[in-house]
């Protein structure tokens, strides 16, 4: 096994349990719902962004370390980035470069148009939805999950705490499909040869989720789970045996992954 191999694979690894964990963090938090436990609900979902943000930067890591990605080369000038935003967006400028066999400092500007348009659809999803989970993340990393706190730990940041409240499970699910459609774009452009043929079917898929995320039918998700739950079978026991006395299923428009 080599050495480049080898470094693909831990990051690999760790996406695969980030992964595990998202989902089993969902289906507590999907049960506190139901039962409407509010501190439960929040600490869960807490959780959740947690996870979900450790993903997002996991599989960053894998795209740098894949030895097929156009990143690869480059891996130690991606690496030096300040901040992982730095590092998502200096990613996207090689793959770009690397397309369409430019100098680095002539993204994005001296990209076709098509590709152009392509580049800022892909910087402008990674800012306005992987951005506020990295630094949702930091404050709850610095123990931020009542009131998330400036730098210098003694001011509220009104920013934080708008994401902290904005923050529930339902939009976590959506944003792990809409980064699981933003992943298969990326990929095209570092290691697969489809980006330009796949772009537009890939991006749509992403878009729709981003749809969901502005309508945002969190509250509509969240009662049809308490509908489901307040109408579970219930055990009636009698002093001879338990007798099971069911209800009538009842079709739903949502299912509970609320995607």
């Amino acid at each position: 096994m080599t050495d480049q191999f080898r470094i693909w694979r831990y990051h690999h690894e760790n996406s695969k349990l980030l992964q595990t964990g998202f989902a089993a963090t969902a289906r507590y938090c999907r049960e506190f719902i139901k039962r409407g436990k509010t501190e439960d609900i929040q600490a869960q979902t807490r959780l959740a962004a947690l996870n979900l943000a450790a993903l997002f930067e996991s599989r960053l890591m894998e795209f740098i370390f894949h030895k097929d990605s156009a990143a690869f080369a480059r891996r130690d000038e991606i690496l030096a980035s300040d901040t992982i935003m730095d590092t998502w967006h200096r990613l996207i400028d090689i793959g770009f470069a690397n397309l369409e066999d430019i100098r680095l400092r002539r993204v994005p500007e001296g990209l076709r148009p098509s590709n152009k348009a392509r580049h800022k659809a892909i910087s402008d999803a990674i800012d306005l939805h992987i951005s506020p989970l990295i630094e949702l993340r930091n404050a709850l990393a610095h123990g931020g999950w009542v009131y998330t706190l400036g730098n210098d730990r003694m001011t509220v940041s009104p920013v934080k705490m708008k994401h902290l409240s904005e923050t529930n499970l339902w939009q976590l699910q959506v944003k792990r499909n809409l980064f699981r459609h933003l992943s298969r774009v990326v990929y095209d452009l570092l290691i697969a040869s489809s980006f330009e043929r796949d772009f537009d079917k890939q991006f749509q898929n992403l878009l729709s989720a981003a749809s969901r995320l502005e309508k945002d039918g969190s509250k509509q998700w969240e009662e049809m789970l308490q509908r489901r739950w307040q109408r579970r079978p219930i055990r009636v026991k009698s002093s001879s045996n338990a007798m099971q006395i069911s209800t009538p299923k009842v079709k739903l428009d949502l299912d509970e992954d609320g995607y």
